[in-house]
């Protein structure tokens, strides 16, 4: 998830390192203190376990945004790249001990953050905001709803994603191929 209000769409070099700190300890540090306190637990569950095929999953939330630089959220960018680092290096050091480790990377999630979000961009750049110029490139003429998410990180907890470790998981409708025409407002300010 993302924290950030409208108005603090700026380039990397206009963000204040506090805040590019809090948001890296907001998604970074957030999943590795999750995976440092769980991973302890998942390892005994797996010893202890009479099944000798038994797994534990561990799905980050990341985002597209880490895979594809977005302007105007380049702390954003970082912390979700750093999260997927995460996934892979728990992947590597676990998956043999029966623990499982993949990164969900939605693109634009409707919320009201990311409608607002998408609202002021369009009204600073004068240009059609990222809804907008994502469609083109999707199946749905909609971005992805929380439920989708939910449902695909069930999926990745389930012992039908068994085979399923070290994965970044896009559920993006195709917006990847989109993102290099996003609006920059680096320009605008």
């Amino acid at each position: 998830g993302g924290f950030a209000k409208p108005k603090d769409l700026r380039p990397l070099c206009d963000i204040e390192l506090t805040d590019i700190r809090g948001t890296i300890d907001m998604n970074l540090y957030g999943s590795i203190y999750n995976a440092y306190y769980t991973i302890g637990y998942m390892l005994k569950t797996v010893q202890n376990s009479s099944d000798k095929n038994e797994s534990c999953s561990i799905i980050n939330m990341s985002s597209i945004a880490g895979s594809f630089g977005l302007a105007t959220a380049g702390d954003y960018c970082i912390s979700k790249s750093g999260v997927d680092g995460l996934t892979r290096a728990i992947c590597a050091d676990y998956g043999a001990s029966g623990i499982r480790c993949n990164s969900v990377k939605p693109c634009f999630v409707t919320t009201p953050l990311t409608t607002a979000m998408d609202d002021a961009l369009e009204e600073k750049t004068g240009q059609r905001g990222c809804r907008e110029m994502s469609k083109p490139r999707q199946v749905h003429a909609e971005w992805v709803n929380p439920t989708d998410v939910a449902y695909y990180c069930l999926f990745l907890a389930s012992d039908e994603s068994k085979f399923i470790n070290g994965s970044m998981c896009y559920i993006d409708d195709g917006t990847k191929g989109s993102y290099n025409h996003l609006p920059s407002m680096v320009n605008d300010q």
